[in-house]
Order: structure tokens, then C-alpha cells, then sequence
């Protein structure tokens, strides 16, 4: 992968911008934190004066630093799990896209023998957008130039139905549609139409100085046994060129997949072979089945396992080549939203027989989203780890503040400041670092995103995942969630500080003065 030269000036640029934005965030915060401690708390006007006031000084710079470094470590947590999201999101789009909300089938994989009738109770389901019936198998398609052998899975389709319930019809490249697995010559031969075809000029009979024929009509003639055949009229004899060519048969359609398609060197209007391992019956036992199908079109769905090892060919075509005739291997079903194929998988299942199996995307494909969830999580545990390094910092900046303000702290508590108020000072400090932490944390998160996704360029392996640009999905949980959990770290960090302070004696305090 290769990034674009201004890529590294374009995130200097973006450092120093947080780092602007840091001290801006942070001085707007203090002073109205310090308006609001005025009106309305003595101990946030403290904390306020304390870590911004005029004599802080190297406190100041500490206290940014602080903040810095929450910030962040908050911006590569967001940022992280907004990159982890949008793969997620790309990932579970291209899968159900490529498949079904809900599959319909038998758990013996028996296959569904009344398929049509089930498909009428199926679309008569309130939330059911679309239906589909599919038959499975797997097969060996032959390349025609390589004469290589390659393992699929054929998915017979109704070309009139299966747009409803996936998204192979928009998948297909170069203007195909799912109508040419009927007619796979469509296009060439909507190409042909459009050139008329030329003619040759048919040739004049010569001119001769025999005797001129006789005239039309019936009229005496010498009549002999032996005379010429012309004497007779004959039949015309038909035009080549005008009467129709004989009809040949209609050859079968197959979408391949774009993967597939460059390791077996395939293109459109190519005619394979697609082998059945398990075939006919012969006189030795069990003996491949090899028919012809003509390439239709290329579909590419963004998965490499389904664009190097799917094959589509038409229903009726896939029941007479595996020998399943009027039987569907399953049902494929849409709905209008992801989030309710749980409730309609729920009520197909009171609608339907209960020897049919009724599976939603989020069960067919368990395993896959544990996993990524789980990746998620860790990653989560795993980076908050940073905002833990950035809490050190909090607690040598607020330790500092305890020694370098003890004569501060010995005449409030001469004054008769308990040890909660002196406690809770020190821990409005760390509450307002980790808020500030946060909040610019959070902000510099969102536009690393919206760099990522449309200016910088970071660039992803194009045979696997199919697109030009990091995928970025942000969330406003996460991003909640993320900047609560830099506040509670940065509040428990002033426990140890605020303990100190709160017990040192006002003697101590002010013994030398």
C-alpha cells in the first residue's frame, strides 16, 4: 500500500491543530468554570484558580500535558472502533446482501418439495419484502483456454424473483442483468441487430443469341421422351441468403464471479463446463455429469470467497443437472430492515410446517459476529490501556500541586475546611481534566474520521475487500462511552493527591511561616 506524499504533512498539520485545539478547549473551560465557582461553588473556583491561575505556571504546562495526553489517547480510541465499525457494517451488508435476511430450508437437507406453495405463504407474511427459491450444490467448472479445474458451489436462481430477495442483480458488471441467464447471447446479438448486414448484389444471368423463349402461357410444343428438362417448368430454386437459418438450441447462462473469472481467464460469451462429480449412473458405478453453459456475466459482491467460488445458473437448469426436479434447497427471504429479521424469522415460523427450518442472518452467521464482537471488546480493554499511561500523568500533576500549594491547603484547612471539601478540590481538578481530555479527544476523533474517509487516502487490498478508502462507521455510544470512561480514569486518579492534601496540617503547613 502506498500513501500519497502530502499524507504525512496533512497529519503534522493535524497534530499541531490538536494541539491548538487542546489549549483552546482548555482556557474556554477554566473561565467558565471559574464564572460558574463564583456564582455558585467555592470549591470549583478553588480548583479552577489552582490549576490556571496566574502563579500556576509550570503547574499549567503539567496540567496540559495531562490533558494531551487524554486527548489522545481518547482520539485513537474512537478513531479505532469507528474503522472496526465500518468493516463490521461492510462486512454484514456484503454477506446479506450476497444471501438472504432469512433462509427458509430442512434441517435434514432434504429440500423444500412444495416450494411454490411455501413461497405463497412466505410472501403473504406481514414484513416480508421479497422470496426467492434457490437450489445448491457444488460442482467443477472447466476453463475453455486454461483447461483448468476449479470447485464451486452453483446456486440455481428465479431470474424472475431473485432481485427481491438479494443483491445479485447489483452485482453484475458491465451492463448485465439477471434476464440473461435465460438468453446469455442477448447482448451480442443486440449488438449484431444494429449493424445491418451487406448483401451481395445477385448475379445476372448472361446474355445468349439462342432462340428467344417460348411465350408464356399453355400452347402446343413438340412433346419428345428424350427433349431437354427445361421443357418443363421447374421449381424456383430458394435464396440462401433469404430463408431462415435452422434454430439452434438455446444454450444455458451462467453468472461467474469477478475472482473466479481472472483465475480461470474467463469472459463474457465463453462457453464451460460445468461437472457434476457425482453424475449418471454407468455401467461402472456413478459416472461424472458434464453439460455447457455460456458465461452471462461477471458479478462482483466485495467477498472473495463468494466472487472465487460462486456460480449462478438458472432454477430449472440447476434441478435437471443435480436431479432434483420440482425440489428447492432452500428459501431465501427479504425484509425492509435488518434489525427486524428476528420478529419475521419468528412469525414464518408460526406461518410455516414445523419441519421447515426458519434461520435468520444473525444465526446463519453466529459465529462470524462473535468473533468480530469479541475482537471489538479487546480492542476496547486494550487501548484504554492508554488512557491508564495518560492517568500518570494526571497523578504526578495533581502530587506536584499538593507540595507546591501545602500553604494554600494549610490555611483553608486553618480557616475550618474539612478533609471531603480539600478531597473533593483535588478531585474536581482530575473531573475537569479528563472533561477537557474528552471533549477534544472526541472532537479530533470525528475529523480524523471524515479525513480518512474522504481526503487521506489509506488504500486497502482491492481483491479482498473491493473498495478505495478506510470504511469509518462513528457511533455516538461509543463516542459516550469512551469519553465517560476517560473521566472515571482521570477522576480515580486524584484518589491518591486528595488523600495527601487532605492530610496535611494547617502546623505543617504553615510552621516556617
Amino acid at each position: 500500500m502506498q500513501v500519497v506524499w502530502w499524507a504525512p504533512l496533512l497529519i503534522f498539520g493535524f497534530v499541531v491543530g490538536a494541539v491548538l485545539l487542546n489549549l483552546g478547549v482548555w482556557h474556554l473551560l477554566l473561565k467558565s468554570c471559574e464564572a460558574i465557582g463564583k456564582r455558585w461553588s467555592a470549591s470549583l473556583f478553588i480548583s479552577v484558580r489552582q490549576l490556571g491561575g496566574p502563579k500556576s505556571g509550570f503547574l499549567s504546562v503539567i496540567g496540559l500535558l495531562s490533558i494531551l495526553g487524554v486527548s489522545f489517547s481518547s482520539c485513537a480510541l474512537d478513531s479505532v472502533l469507528s474503522v472496526m465499525s465500518g468493516f463490521q457494517e461492510d462486512l454484514k451488508h456484503k454477506i446479506v446482501g450476497s444471501n438472504a435476511h432469512v433462509v427458509i430450508d430442512r434441517a435434514q437437507g432434504e429440500g423444500i418439495a412444495d416450494y411454490e406453495r411455501v413461497l405463497a405463504v412466505v410472501r403473504g407474511v406481514d414484513g416480508v419484502v421479497g422470496a426467492t427459491p434457490f437450489v445448491i450444490g457444488e460442482a467443477l467448472v472447466q476453463s475453455p483456454r486454461t483447461q483448468n479445474l476449479a470447485g464451486v458451489v452453483v446456486r440455481g436462481v428465479d431470474s424472475a424473483s431473485v432481485d427481491s430477495a438479494t443483491d445479485l442483480g447489483e452485482t453484475l458488471r458491465d451492463g448485465a442483468r439477471v434476464e440473461d441467464l435465460e438468453a446469455p447471447m442477448r447482448r451480442f446479438q443486440t449488438a449484431a441487430a444494429g449493424t445491418p448486414k451487406k448483401l451481395p448484389p445477385s448475379p445476372e444471368p448472361p446474355a445468349t443469341n439462342d432462340q428467344p423463349p417460348p411465350p408464356p402461357g399453355p400452347g402446343p410444343g413438340p412433346v419428345s421422351d428424350s427433349g431437354p428438362a427445361s421443357a418443363s417448368p421447374r421449381p424456383p430454386t430458394p435464396d440462401p441468403l433469404s430463408s431462415p437459418p435452422p434454430t439452434p438450441q438455446s444454450p444455458r447462462g451462467l453468472f461467474v464471479g469477478a475472482q473466479l473469472a481472472d483465475a480461470m481467464n474467463l469472459e463474457v460469451g465463453d462457453e464451460i463446463q460445468l461437472v457434476a462429480p457425482m453424475g449418471d449412473l454407468g455401467p461402472t458405478g456413478p459416472m461424472p455429469k458434464s453439460r455447457p453453459f455460456t458465461v452471462a456475466g461477471i458479478f462482483q459482491s466485495g467477498m472473495y470467497e463468494y466472487d472465487s467460488k460462486y456460480v449462478y445458473i438458472p432454477l430449472a437448469d440447476a434441478q435437471r443437472f443435480f436431479g432434483v426436479f420440482d425440489v428447492a434447497s432452500q428459501i431465501a427471504v427479504r425484509v425492509p430492515d435488518l434489525d427486524r429479521a428476528v420478529a419475521v424469522a419468528a412469525a414464518l415460523r408460526q406461518a410455516l410446517p414445523p419441519e421447515l427450518r426458519v434461520l435468520d442472518w444473525q444465526s446463519i452467521n453466529k459465529n462470524l459476529f462473535s468473533a468480530l464482537k469479541l475482537e471489538k471488546v479487546m480492542m476496547f480493554v486494550m487501548l484504554s490501556l492508554s488512557i491508564l499511561v495518560a492517568s500518570f500523568s494526571i497523578i504526578s500533576t495533581l502530587t506536584l500541586m499538593v507540595f507546591e500549594k501545602h500553604k494554600q491547603i494549610a490555611v483553608l484547612k486553618a480557616l475550618g475546611t474539612s478533609d471531603r471539601t480539600v478531597r473533593w478540590i483535588f478531585t474536581l481538578q482530575g473531573v475537569l481534566i479528563g472533561a477537557a481530555g474528552a471533549i477534544t479527544g472526541s472532537i479530533l476523533s470525528v475529523s480524523f474520521c471524515l479525513l480518512v474517509r474522504h481526503v487521506i487516502p489509506f488504500p486497502v487490498p482491492k481483491e479482498v475487500f473491493y473498495m478505495s478508502r478506510m470504511p469509518v462507521a462513528m457511533s455516538i455510544a461509543e463516542f459516550l462511552t469512551v469519553g465517560l470512561a476517560a473521566i472515571a480514569v482521570a477522576t480515580i486518579s486524584t484518589t491518591y493527591p486528595s488523600r495527601i492534601a487532605s492530610r496535611l496540617r494547617p502546623a505543617d503547613g504553615l510552621r516556617f511561616e
